[in-house]
Parts: structure tokens; sequence; C-alpha cells
């Protein structure tokens, strides 16, 4: 589908509004960007994933490592220009994550609703400008690569939903998922969706088709997923005791694997969502 004038200057505005928050927000001054900042510093500094050791509550080791990865060129290429050169390049980096995200908005909402032409303005409008997306999309986190991802993972739903799901759609949402968690370990909010999307393409099966279609659909997200992410999950399980990464310092309930205390640690990213 075409962007049309009216979206594409709302996507220009809102990446105005991105830029005028990236410049004029003091230096590593925004939300926990100094903590981020320092995982790209510590990987080329050291060749290797930092552990959370100091658990002092300002420093992102504990989080996975795609996005920092990504950035490592990026950081490396400017580090002649000194820490506000990289630090402004790495925020215009990750600018262009969250334009991504605003284009696929009205594609989304294209596709629920395709003739309601003032929701589908108005709804990128609200993804372009709202005041505190539009500020944490300009500074340097992981946040901004994971919400392109999870918006590309609710684009593919909604557009293969009207024609049905087959089992290698599972096994590209399951990569997709992987590719997520390797980003930030929230990206485990969207399986619930998933599963409920497989659950849901069963029941419409028919009665003979239904198990087969299940399993294999099942097996192909999951061993997707896990065969991408899971080596985070073991490794932070081996280190921290738990899924998330949180380290032993933190506040825990007394028995590390209780699955509450497990979806607590994703709250946070509800708000985003």
């Amino acid at each position: 589908m075409r962007l049309d004038k009216v979206l594409w200057f709302i996507i220009v505005l809102g990446l105005g509004l991105r830029l005028l928050f990236c410049f004029f927000t003091p230096l590593l001054r925004g939300p926990d960007e100094f903590g981020h900042f320092s995982y790209i510093q510590y990987l080329v500094e050291h060749k290797q994933l930092p552990v959370d050791i100091y658990q002092d509550g300002w420093r992102e080791y504990f989080q996975p490592p795609l996005y920092y990865l990504i950035c490592v060129p990026a950081f490396i290429l400017f580090s002649p220009w000194g820490v506000k050169g990289q630090v402004i390049t790495l925020r215009i980096f990750t600018i262009f994550f969250t334009i991504g995200v605003i284009a696929l908005t009205p594609h989304i909402i294209r596709v629920l609703f395709p003739k309601d032409r003032s929701f589908i303005y108005g709804g990128t409008a609200f993804v372009a400008f709202h005041p505190f997306f539009a500020r944490n999309n300009s500074l340097i986190n992981n946040d901004n690569l994971l919400n392109l991802l999870f918006s590309f993972l609710l684009f593919y739903l909604v557009k293969r939903e009207k024609h049905g799901f087959q089992p290698r759609d599972f096994l590209f949402l399951g990569l997709l998922g992987g590719i997520g968690v390797l980003t930030k370990t929230s990206m485990l909010l969207a399986f619930p969706l998933l599963f409920l999307t497989l659950g849901w393409e069963t029941v419409k099966r028919e009665s003979g088709l239904k198990t087969t279609y299940f399993i294999k659909s099942f097996f192909l997200l999951m061993g997707a997923a896990f065969a991408i992410a899971g080596f985070w999950l073991f490794r932070n399980y081996c280190l921290y005791h738990n899924l998330m990464g949180i380290g032993p310092n933190w506040s825990m309930p007394p028995h590390p694997f209780i699955w509450y205390y497990q979806m607590a640690t994703l709250k946070h990213m509800f708000v985003t969502f």
C-alpha cells in the first residue's frame, strides 16, 4: 500500500519533532541513556558481553545485546568526534527505527478500517506527535528497535488474518519474536498474542486437522524463537537465576522462578506497547 501526501507530511513532521528532541536534550541526560551508551562503549572496549555485577540501578548491562551490537559500527566510526558526536549520531540512528513504526501505523489501521481515512490519519498522527513517545524515540535506547519489530509483527498478523495462517507463518513469527527477545526481553509480551492467534486458527480448522496443525505450528513458532534467543534466556538463568537478567542484588522474592515475578519485570513495556 502506498502512503499518500498527508501521511508523508505526518511522517516528515514526526521526524522533525524527534530531531528537535535529539539536538536539544542534554547529552546522556535522557532516561537511562547513559546506561545504554555505556553498554555500547563496553562492547567496543572489552569485545565481550557485559555481566551486570554492579547492580547500582543505572547500568543497562542486563539487557539483550542486539541493539547495542548494531550501534557498535556507528560508535566506532564517529569516535573521532568525541562523546558529543557519538551521542548525536546514535540518537539519529535510533530515530530511524521509530520512523519505521510511524510508517507502519497507517498500514495496520488501513487493514482493520480500510474506509476510515480520518482514523488512519488520526492514528498515525497520534503515534507521530505523542510527546512522551517522541522524546523516548529521540534518545539512545533499545526500545525503538523493539517497537519496530513489534509493529512489524502486528502488521504481519493483521495482513495474514484475512487469508489464514499456515504453519510456515508461525515459523516466521517465531524468528521475528526471537529477534525481538534478543533486542529486549519485553518482547516476550508478544507471545500471548501469538498463542491466541494460533489457538484461534486451530479452532477454525476442520476437526481432523486441528491437532496436526496445532502441534506443527506450535513447534515451528517456539523452535524458531528459541533457536534465535534461547541461548540468551539460558545465559540469564545461569548468571542470575531468572530469565530477565535481574541480578542478585535487585529486590527479588525468595524463589527465583515465580511466574508472577517474571511477568512483573515486564510491566514497564506495557505502556510502550
